[in-house]
């Protein structure tokens, strides 16, 4: 990744584990056979490797570890995030209904062959409602754009989330009423 920077520094955070030693240990495992000054050499490097490897493993065991509640925090912060999205949605929504009903009404009154009996009938605007309803269990729904309907009512637009995927939902740790709840 580039935005992580890391300051390589030999004998301090470099290591270098030779693979000839590993290579020695599977030739012999399947019954090759080597010379014996080239089983020499495969020791020196096997010791520069396990030399190297409690280096790293040392270093390892020394860094402090990370502070998980920075690691909390920006889990919580990314959890409201997605919590305000559907409101956010919905009020944008709501702006750009009331915008089109408004010119709407102002091209309406614009049109000056109406008189003001055909005025006076459009002053009434049918406005669907929907009536929330407690339900005596917890229930866990779908969000999804496809299992939902948005209907535009006198308090702004509602959604009518049309499928229940788990109707009877008793899990530990779910925060009710609560949209995108990652456990």
């Amino acid at each position: 990744m580039p935005e992580v920077q890391v300051d390589l520094k030999p004998n301090v955070n470099c290591f270098f584990i030779d693979n000839e030693a590993y290579r020695f240990l599977l030739a012999k495992k399947a019954n090759y056979s080597f010379p014996p000054g080239q089983i020499n050499d495969y020791q020196i490097s096997w010791d520069r490797s396990v030399n190297q490897t409690d280096k790293m493993l040392n270093l390892i065991a020394n860094i402090p570890p990370h502070d998980l509640e920075n690691t909390i925090s920006l889990n919580k912060t990314r959890k409201f995030i997605y919590q305000m999205a559907e409101p956010i949605v919905l009020i944008s929504a709501q702006i750009k209904a009331n915008i089109d009903h408004i010119k709407n009404k102002e091209d309406e009154l614009q049109d000056v062959t109406k008189n003001k009996m055909d005025l006076a009938q459009n002053l009434h605007v049918d406005i669907d409602d929907l009536i929330a309803t407690q339900l005596p269990y917890p229930a866990t729904v779908c969000s999804a754009d496809s299992c939902t309907d948005v209907i535009n009512t006198d308090r702004g637009p509602q959604i009518n989330y049309k499928t229940r995927c788990h109707p009877h939902c008793y899990l530990d740790g779910v925060t009710v009423n609560v949209i995108g709840n990652y456990i």
